[in-house]
């Protein structure tokens, strides 16, 4: 899982999964995007908040990497 900053009020998210479960916590997208390196993949452009980065971390480390 791979996440940047675009900046301070925004957050990138590359994963379709994590942005589900990031919606079902109430967190807000402000863009959907196409990936610029492979276009037919979607990046989420997420605002953020207080619990954002906490919720993503909880996600992350309850995702096994060797599951489809």
């Amino acid at each position: 899982m791979i996440y940047t900053s675009m900046k301070k009020e925004s957050l990138i998210i590359y994963s379709g999964k994590v942005a589900n479960q990031l919606l079902g916590m109430g967190h807000r997208i402000i863009k959907v995007l196409p990936d610029k390196s492979n276009k037919i993949k979607t990046v989420f452009v997420f605002k953020t908040d207080s619990t954002l980065t906490s919720d993503i971390i909880s996600i992350t480390d309850s995702v096994n990497p060797f599951e489809g």
